[in-house]
């Protein structure tokens, strides 16, 4: 009881002045350590405060807990009878803690995060099998055009994949025929705010290519993604169009950072407006299903600048004679952007192939509207007035838009060709991440720290010893409880001497061992806990491990 009363007494004695406050008022030789404490503090409060939704709450609550911890240890110090090693010992501490900031991407992990959104709402959103199925019409578990959303599943799991990985259109005719049973996915999204790593994403992206049996440039294509581990990953996806049998492979390079050295890269034909590649380019090949051997090949360019309209009109009026269109969906939803997608004749590829040529015939231009009232979600009032506009140009559209709503999207993009109009429902904003579904958490650290090992990119099928891994890298950073890194290391074994010497010294000096050993010993607890903890020094090497004891000992 006596101990209690002690630490609330130094606890409010603490808490009655700010460090920043506390290092005048500190003896001259302490004071700059004490601001040196009191510096790092701050940033680390103005870390959890920019980034806290980012986190799972019992990882938040726990910075919280470790910030006044903090607070409350510079006070006890300068009150103990040795200020000097006490204050030693809380800069070694935190010394270590910024070791493990800079480990998981420091400065640049946290610019990266503080562009994240945060809305509440949207980030619990999901990429369903019932929402694909709602707009689409199409089942997961089809083996055709089910393929690229069971590949999303196998990198997120099923049921957490996030609303942004996927997307959906439709194409209507002028004869009234329509295709609507069509959809996107990004395996790999054009934004720091999830992967699951090189290798993950082109093992899940050859899966879908063997069941669209897709043709050899595709093959081609992923190997190049594949091979070129110096280059930053692009954006890649798969979009499918299950009535027309159409399959396209999409790479998208994002960022300021170069496309990889993609077969015939260099002979995409030029835009109609743009005699050389963008800095931020789309790319694509497209087949038909069964067909594995023609191919064609697309470029996606942005031609206007935000609100100029005045190349979407020319482009559209020189091509399909629809000025009169842009300028009502102008006039009604105001254009972002337009687009120029220049398109080869069907071709045959071998590494000895001619360059394919453009097919001006195939071309399309397009138009990125702007949200409406700021809002990037769908709305029945937009929809409806949009359906409107485009009654004699896309007959039917009334009905996808309703039907389709259920993606959330609002209405991004809209598509001209010979004789067609595309709607799509495309996101256009990526980064909600809901850091309650663990492999979102799991894929946004792998985006900020560049931490994707071959063990992350699924939590599906992980051993004991790779879950306690991931528990040991999730908790053990931020200071939870002992029990994890005991928990790590009798999974593993003796996986590494030297990891496991600082895992057992950290946990004798841990504060919850030190308080619990002083405030409640007499219950025995205390006393368990360290035979636990002298227990571990005689685990045996377990045969099961030998993969993560190599890996661990690297990373020790």
């Amino acid at each position: 009881m006596r101990s209690v009363l002690v630490v609330l007494a130094l606890w409010d004695a603490g808490a009655a002045a700010d460090l920043a406050a506390l290092a005048p008022l500190a003896p001259e030789e302490h004071a700059p350590a004490v601001e040196r404490s009191a510096a790092r503090a701050a940033k680390a409060s103005r870390l959890l405060a920019d980034h806290g939704h980012l986190l799972p709450p019992n990882l938040r609550e726990k910075g919280q807990d470790l910030l006044n911890e903090h607070d409350f240890r510079v006070h006890a110090a300068l009150d103990s009878a040795r200020p000097g090693p006490a204050l030693a010992a809380i800069q070694k501490k935190e010394s270590g803690y910024l070791k493990a900031f800079q480990k998981l991407g420091g400065e640049r992990a946290a610019t990266k995060a503080k562009q994240l959104p945060k809305d509440e709402e949207r980030r619990k959103l999901r990429a369903t099998r019932d929402v694909l199925r709602a707009a689409t019409g199409l089942d997961a578990e089809e083996p055709v055009w089910g393929a690229p959303f069971r590949a999303l599943e196998e990198l997120f799991g099923e049921g957490h994949a996030p609303m942004e990985a996927l997307g959906v259109s439709a194409k209507f005719f002028e004869d009234g025929t329509a295709l609507t049973q069509r959809y996107h996915v990004a395996l790999q999204p054009p934004c720091d705010c999830w992967t699951f790593g090189r290798e993950a994403v082109v093992e899940q992206a050859r899966n879908v290519a063997e069941s669209l049996k897709a043709p050899p440039l595709v093959e081609a294509w992923l190997d190049s993604i594949a091979a070129d581990d110096t280059g930053k990953l692009p954006s890649v996806g798969f979009g499918v169009s299950a009535e027309d049998g159409a399959c396209k492979l999409y790479v998208l390079n994002y960022g300021g950072n170069e496309l990889p050295p993609l077969p015939l890269l260099d002979s995409l034909p030029q835009t109609a407006r743009k005699p050389d590649r963008a800095s931020s380019v789309l790319v694509s090949v497209e087949w038909k299903f069964g067909d594995m051997k023609t191919q064609q090949m697309r470029q996606y360019a942005v031609e206007a600048a935000s609100g100029d309209v005045s190349v979407a009109r020319q482009t559209q009026d020189e091509r399909f004679a629809g000025d009169e269109l842009v300028a009502a969906l102008d006039r009604a939803f105001g254009v972002k952007q337009s687009e120029d997608i220049a398109v080869t004749a069907p071709f045959q590829y071998d590494k000895a192939t001619t360059p394919p040529v453009a097919a001006a015939p195939l071309a399309k231009s397009g138009l990125k509207l702007k949200p409406q009232d700021g809002n990037i979600d769908s709305n029945a009032e937009t929809d409806a007035k949009l359906a409107a506009l485009l009654k004699d140009a896309a007959p039917g559209a009334g009905a996808w838009l309703a039907r389709s709503r259920v993606v959330r999207h609002a209405l991004s993009n809209v598509q001209f060709g010979e004789g067609f109009v595309t709607l799509y429902r495309h996101p256009t904003v990526f980064g909600f991440v809901d850091p309650s579904s663990a492999p979102q958490h799991l894929a946004l650290r792998n985006a900020l720290t560049k931490n994707t090992h071959s063990l992350r990119r699924r939590l599906s099928g992980l051993t004991a010893c790779d879950q306690a891994e991931e528990d040991f890298m999730d908790r053990a950073v931020s200071d939870a409880e002992f029990v994890c890194c005991l928990r790590f290391v009798d999974c593993c074994g003796t996986s590494s001497a030297r990891l496991r010497g600082s895992i057992v010294s950290s946990v004798a000096e841990h504060p919850s061992m030190r308080r619990t050993s002083s405030l409640t010993h007499r219950s025995g607890a205390a006393t368990r806990t360290t035979r636990r903890a002298r227990k571990i020094r005689r685990t045996p090497r377990t045969r099961g491990c030998a993969r993560n004891r190599a890996r661990t000992t690297s990373r020790a």
